[in-house]
C-alpha cells in the first residue's frame, strides 16, 4: 500500500505558496503597496508616518515611536523590523500626522490610525 503524503501550501490573494516565508513576504507586497496612495505634504500642509509598538505590562506599560516616515509606503516596511511585546515583527500601529496652517497663525495638528498589526 502506498503512503499517503501530506502537503501544506499557504493562500494568499488566491495565489498559492508552499512556505509560510514566501506566503508572508508577498502578503507584505501587497499590503507596502496599499500606502503608496496616502497622501504626502504639500506647500501649507506637512504628511508624516509614525509607527508605534506597545510594551510592558499592566503596571510598566508604555508605548514607544519607532520612526517618523513622509512615506507610508516606506513605514509600513520599516515597521516590519519592529514588534509589540511578546509578538513577532510587524506588529504594532501606523499613524499618519497631518499639520496644517490654521487661521490668525494657529497650527493645526491631527492624528489618525491607519493601520493596526
Amino acid at each position: 500500500m502506498k503512503r499517503t503524503k501530506i502537503h501544506e501550501s499557504y493562500v494568499v490573494d488566491e495565489k498559492i505558496f508552499s512556505n509560510r516565508y514566501e506566503a508572508e513576504k508577498y502578503r507584505d507586497e501587497l499590503d507596502s503597496k496599499q500606502f503608496n496612495n496616502y497622501p504626502k505634504s504639500s506647500f501649507d500642509t506637512i504628511v508624516y508616518y509614525e509607527i508605534y509598538t506597545h510594551h510592558g505590562d499592566r503596571s510598566n506599560a508604555h508605548t514607544c515611536c519607532n520612526g517618523a516616515f513622509s512615506d507610508a509606503a516606506i513605514a509600513y516596511r520599516e515597521m516590519q523590523n519592529y514588534s509589540n511585546d511578546w509578538c513577532s515583527n510587524g506588529t504594532g500601529w501606523m499613524e499618519q500626522v497631518t499639520i496644517k496652517k490654521g487661521t490668525n497663525g494657529k497650527v493645526i495638528i491631527e492624528r489618525e490610525q491607519i493601520y493596526k498589526n
